[in-house]
């Protein structure tokens, strides 16, 4: 940050020093943004700061995207002020003390930190490393249950010495939130530094052609979008397509059986297994500093020898009292509660309504006990309960997941009547996060039938069950589908509250894309009133939150809504900027939502026949004409 915020400064001074001090002032937009996204690298820093043990370990992958974003959003910034603004604004030389090329552009590709802890892994790390070594091009993928410490082990890899000298650029690509291959192409691109411009329908070979010699690429929780039926084929078309000499690929996946179509290099990687209980003894001493008593032994011995659980019990007993004999007993006699079964992985897991309901007694009780409960009944409502009586639970979630693959299909009556039968089996065993998530499916589905009153009842009963389940990411979703039944009845005050309120809750959840769709939806609602003052501001103020997080698309989008305003507004020069600028974007994405950027086209030749500039008229009419044509 200090590093690119002084390139920043020295550009100013650059500019003052010009003479040329009327770029000063268009150059206010530039920094706002700059501003915007030093807000969200100082939140990121805090949260990260206050987050104790037990939940970096939970959260270390979702917090490393979150630096490399950052990071790549900081570079991706600089070149655009040294490039756009001072060369536009004729600052022809680089600014006085500018930092070498190679700190701004030439970054070397940013890996997550190295583990600070890893054991029981050093026979599957040494095969991995051979296997990299002395096989090219090497193509392995880390197999195993969740929480059984792939990603670990893998990163591990990247960071070994040996490693690094055999393979000078890795790159280490999270998949774990992707929602289709198209999103891991575009992750692949974000860890290669590929410019916005040049990210089109060929962005796959650009990124091959990108590659380094000697590159290593780890795509991490490949599964999520493997677990998909419906994308398996394009997975592994994607995985055959990153077969290219000079690259080595790893992947890790959750389950025991690998993409059949690639040639994974032999012997296989065995899927990893628990570990043993001397390395959980181990883990436990590290991390409590001291040697567990007789009843800690045994509830390591328990977890099954999954880190992750091994890493929860540990932040439990880490204070030392009683609790360990307490927990053991309690454990003991419900032990086929306690210790319940995955039904995807076949490992145990920890029951977490059992833990918050010992938690609870605990509550009661005297001595140094409140701090016990406190961490007892966090980890049980961390942990999702997955079997009751009759295995109503797992008939439940069956239920939802066909669900999901009905609506797929299209088939959205047959979805409808399989979240209805799920729903009310989560009713039956009182588990108010699968009744949630169950609602919430129902009204999506009447919501895209125009049921529009079946849909607004059951958001509504969401949101009541949200101050329970007290899940603000969930309440803020759901405010957003209700504002929408609400703006398709033109009930526009009410949806401006419903938005207002979602607006309110993604500031606190820290949601920067939904904090720009929520105000995108109040800018249409007072364009709808007439209010062109309101809805411009909050399409700025949505504008800059779709350039904080690289939406083309929806920066496009909203810069059409204000070209349209300032159209009606009689502002020609600011309009057409604003369409400019929009249909350069529309260009720029990989999916081009044909009927906003054929409006774009048309607003702009609208302008420039004004101006009697008519052979560029004629140009966006054709384009739009076209555009039109392939709807």
């Amino acid at each position: 940050v200090l590093r690119r915020s002084k390139v920043v400064l020295d550009g100013l001074i650059s500019v003052a020093k010009s003479g040329r001090k009327e770029a000063l002032a268009r150059m206010e937009t530039n920094l706002k943004s700059y501003h915007a996204l030093l807000d969200s690298v100082f939140v990121l820093l805090q949260a990260s700061k206050s987050k104790g043990l037990l939940s970096r370990t939970l959260n270390r992958k979702a917090m490393l995207s979150d630096v490399e974003k950052y990071n790549r959003l900081l570079d991706d910034y600089n070149m655009e002020f040294l490039t756009d603004f001072l060369l536009q604004s004729g600052i022809t030389g680089p600014p006085p003390q500018l930092p070498p090329t190679s700190l701004i552009v030439a970054d070397p590709p940013v890996l997550p930190k190295k583990p600070e802890l890893m054991m029981g892994r050093d026979e599957e790390k040494s095969k991995i490393v051979d296997t990299l070594l002395h096989k090219s091009p090497a193509r392995i993928a880390i197999l195993g249950a969740g929480g059984i410490g792939k990603t670990t082990l893998a990163l591990s890899v990247l960071h070994d010495p040996e490693i690094a000298d055999c393979y000078p650029s890795r790159y280490f690509v999270s998949c774990e939130t992707t929602l289709d291959v198209v999103s891991v192409i575009g992750g692949i691109a974000d860890a290669l530094r590929i410019p916005q411009e040049n990210r089109d329908e060929h962005l796959l070979e650009t990124i091959l052609s990108s590659f380094p010699n000697d590159a290593l690429l780890c795509l991490d929780n490949l599964e999520t979008i493997w677990n998909d039926k419906t994308m398996c084929a394009e997975v592994e078309r994607l995985l055959l397509d990153l077969e290219i000499p000079k690259l080595g690929l790893m992947v890790t996946m959750q389950g025991t059986q690998r993409p059949s179509k690639v040639a994974w290099s032999r012997p296989f990687l065995s899927p990893l297994q628990g570990l043993d209980v001397v390395t959980g003894i181990s883990i436990f001493e590290q991390m409590c500093s001291r040697p567990p008593d007789e009843y800690e032994k045994r509830l390591l011995d328990a977890t099954g020898g999954i880190p992750t659980t091994i890493l929860l019990v540990c932040d439990m007993l880490e204070e030392g009292n009683e609790i360990s004999k307490s927990l053991w007993s309690w454990w003991e006699e419900a032990q086929s509660r306690v210790v319940e079964i995955d039904e995807h992985d076949g490992h145990p897991t920890l029951g977490g309504e059992e833990m918050v309901q010992h938690a609870r007694q605990l509550r009661g009780k005297p001595q140094n006990l409140v701090g016990q409960a406190y961490n007892l009944e966090k980890l049980g409502t961390a942990l999702q309960l997955r079997i009751q009586e009759q295995n109503l639970h797992g008939e439940a979630w069956n239920c939802r997941n066909l669900g999901d693959t009905w609506v797929r299909q299209k088939k959205l009556e047959k979805a409808e009547e399989m979240f209805q039968r799920s729903l009310q089996l989560y009713v039956q065993i009182q588990n108010l996060s699968g009744e949630v998530d169950n609602c919430s499916r129902l009204g999506d589905i009447w919501l895209e039938q125009k049921k529009l009153e079946k849909a607004e009842e059951m958001f509504k009963r969401v949101l009541q069950l949200c101050i329970k389940t007290q899940n603000l990411r969930v309440e803020a979703w759901n405010c957003q589908k209700l504002g929408n039944v609400w703006l398709q009845q033109t009930k526009l005050e009410q949806a401006e509250e419903m938005f207002q309120r979602a607006l309110e809750l993604c500031i606190q959840t820290d949601n920067v894309a939904h904090q720009g769709w929520n105000c995108e939806r109040l800018g249409e609602i007072w364009l709808q009133r007439n209010k062109l003052e309101e809805a411009e501001e909050m399409f700025q103020r949505a504008l800059q939150l779709r350039i904080q997080i690289r939406d083309l698309s929806g920066e496009a989008n909203i810069c059409a809504r204000l070209g349209g305003i300032w159209l009606q507004e009689k502002k020609l020069e600011k309009a057409e900027e604003m369409f400019q600028r929009s249909v350069q974007l529309y260009m720029q994405t990989r999916y081009r939502p044909g009927e906003a950027y054929a409006w774009s086209c048309e607003k702009l030749g609208e302008i420039w026949l004004q101006q009697n500039k008519l052979g560029k008229a004629e140009e966006m009419f054709q384009r739009a004409l076209q555009l039109r044509m392939q709807k």
